[in-house]
């Protein structure tokens, strides 16, 4: 636990660091949780005379969010303690650096279960450096946007769930708890309801090759539910409250206060138009380079979206996962690879029918959705070892990610 701790701590420093840009002073962005938790604290449900409208919902004359309060109520006891609002880019460097601490874990997981030696220290270091400074999260992480602070926020719980779910032998109460993580993080965004799907995936495992008895199975289906149930109903109490109807989150009242919404959303919130557009953004755009005549090279960087593949390279080692092996279901080691896959399909599946998958992103800020998945996918693929390539890989993914950061 002290590699764990000693992780949570370096990252915390760092992306403080990066954040401020070394000037110890976090950056001011739109920040909704905070006053959210003062209405909390006053008995309120509401943002009661927002300064920035955006994004959120107006019902009856109040503004709400849309999406789930988890940061608001993780805000509540610093806010009693200092008596005052505080940035709620610290909770996001504590949560990233939590964060980074489960992905050693996982990695240490596999590991021992499924690797072995070929893992070893130094390439467990290039991996968590890679994931932490090289990929989506960094930009996400070191924002103190009410978007970024979700997303952060909800990333720990899930890396905790996929984290057991990756145990060889899962016992009722591992279920119960991989459940839970995954409830808690719907507090904050409601599309990761879809990491259910891994959990079933691997009680199916344990009812189809493992051959336990179906009356265990149907024990772990039962306590998988509980945690589901209770937040539903929390939330379904939450959304009578605010709006009058157990199932309205309050999507159709939704305010853009600073662009048309309708010549970014032509079909509305979710279609198929979207699709093309957002799988282009997510894995073929590259930046553009402009030379001009003074000798300098201008980096377009573009906010809308760019290639993970691109900005992140290392992930490409996650394809050399697609072979016979994957469908090898008598070894246990091939099975949670196709599960993984299938579960980064059904999260791209789910984002790319979106309106906007941006702005202000490096590469796609919804990918660290799948982010972790693909890391793992990616270590499987290189059986834990590094080479060359991935060195490289692993220096242009940080170069490219931190210098967004400063040009952003």
């Amino acid at each position: 636990m002290k590699k764990f701790f000693a992780l949570t701590v370096f990252i915390f420093l760092a992306f403080y660091l990066l954040s401020t840009k070394g000037t110890f002073h976090v950056p001011y962005d739109v920040d909704y949780f905070s006053p959210l938790a003062k209405s909390f604290l006053s008995g309120r449900l509401d943002i009661p005379n927002p300064i920035v409208k955006t994004d959120l919902s107006l019902f009856r004359g109040k503004w709400y969010l849309y999406w789930g309060p988890l940061p608001a109520l993780l805000l509540i006891p610093g806010q009693i303690i200092l008596g005052r609002f505080f940035p709620p880019a610290y909770l996001s460097f504590l949560f990233a650096g939590l964060s980074i601490g489960v992905v050693y874990l996982i990695l240490e997981r596999l590991r021992q279960l499924f690797i072995g030696k070929d893992l070893s220290g130094t390439n467990m270091a290039v991996f968590l450096l890679f994931f932490a400074f090289g990929t989506s999260f960094l930009y996400i992480a070191t924002r103190s946007g009410t978007w970024d602070v979700a997303q952060t926020v909800t990333f720990l719980p899930t890396a905790a769930a996929v984290y057991l779910l990756l145990k060889k032998d899962l016992s009722v109460k591992d279920y119960f708890f991989a459940a839970f993580l995954i409830s808690l993080s719907l507090i904050g965004r409601y599309n990761l309801v879809l990491y259910f799907w891994l959990l079933f995936a691997r009680i199916f495992d344990d009812l189809i090759f493992k051959k336990e008895k179906k009356g265990l199975v149907l024990q772990k289906i039962e306590v998988s539910l509980i945690p589901p149930a209770f937040f539903l109903i929390i939330f379904s109490l939450y959304n009578l409250a605010r709006f009058g109807n157990a199932l309205d989150f309050g999507f159709t009242y939704t305010v853009f206060d600073n662009f048309d919404f309708k010549s970014v959303a032509p079909k509305g919130f979710y279609a198929l138009y979207y699709v093309p557009r957002n799988l282009w953004y997510m894995f073929l755009e590259i930046p553009k380079f402009t030379f001009r005549r003074n000798g300098q090279i201008f980096f377009d960087w573009n906010h809308f979206g760019m290639s993970i593949l691109f900005v992140s390279p290392v992930f490409l080692s996650a394809f050399l996962t697609l072979n016979r092996e994957l469908i090898n279901f008598r070894n246990f080691v091939s099975r949670p690879k196709l599960y993984l896959w299938s579960q980064v399909l059904i999260q791209v599946a789910m984002l790319v029918p979106f309106y906007w998958l941006g702005p202000l992103q490096v590469g796609i800020r919804y990918a660290t959705d799948f982010g972790l998945l693909l890391l793992i996918l990616s270590v499987f693929g290189l059986k834990g070892r590094i080479n060359l390539l991935v060195i490289l890989g692993t220096i242009m993914a940080i170069a490219l990610n931190t210098f967004a950061l400063f040009v952003a």
